[in-house]
């Protein structure tokens, strides 16, 4: 009678290289538990940079609207004026603490249509454009006007109201390329984001932003 136990060991034999054929020896397993880092840093590092760039992408449409608003509210009070006046060594005491850009002179509503020889009642309304927090924010200290006309508010006894201190935009240098013409405003501006990073500029010395002066002084 062949004995069973040869046939025993063949099949306990069988068992084990199929056993080992089913697992994964620890090199195998550090090598896939590798390549799995590096496939979720690969990931990761694309996600965050797609993040960045949607980030950055909204930051400048956001900028090139602000821009827009900001550029089309600066031409527009400068057209309000008579006259543009630079190099101001101090603000009112009503407009606070400030470094001083340019002024604009506003003709007084309280003059006549023909004025007689004293036309000039002073002090004449101005506007003040100053910066804060070491040239970052834009600032406006002046007389309001009214939403609808347009024109400067007047107190009941006739007289002009106090002016008051108003930030026009956060993060924000104004430039001034040329301080020489009381009739055009030339500058550059520049937003950046809270970082303080440049999000846009526009406007350079060799072709600057303009803003003109539309009323004529009467002499």
């Amino acid at each position: 009678m062949t004995p069973k136990r040869p046939l025993a060991t063949a099949l306990q034999l069988a068992s084990r290289r199929r056993s080992t054929a089913a697992g994964f020896s620890l090199t195998e397993l550090l090598v896939t538990l590798a390549l799995g880092a590096v496939l979720v840093a690969a990931a990761a590092t694309t996600v965050i940079t797609n993040i960045r760039t949607a980030s950055n992408l909204e930051l400048r449409e956001r900028a090139v609207d602000d821009f827009g608003r900001l550029n089309l509210f600066l031409q527009s009070e400068v057209s309000e004026g008579e006259r543009i006046e630079y190099n101001s060594t101090s603000l009112p005491r009503d407009c606070g603490e400030g470094q001083p850009l340019f002024t604009i002179v506003l003709p007084n509503p309280l003059n006549p249509a023909e004025p007689p020889a004293e036309r000039l009642q002073e002090p004449l309304p101005r506007i003040y454009y100053f910066t804060r927090n070491g040239g970052a924010d834009l600032w406006r200290c002046g007389p309001s006007f009214d939403a609808d006309s347009g024109e400067l508010l007047v107190a009941s006894e006739s007289k002009l109201l106090d002016i008051t201190p108003t930030r026009v935009n956060a993060d924000t240098r104004v430039s001034l390329v040329n301080t020489d013409d009381d009739r055009l405003l030339l500058y550059t501006l520049e937003l950046r984001s809270r970082a303080g990073t440049v999000t846009l500029q526009r406007g350079s010395t060799a072709a600057p932003l303009v803003a003109r002066t539309g009323v004529r002084a009467i002499e």
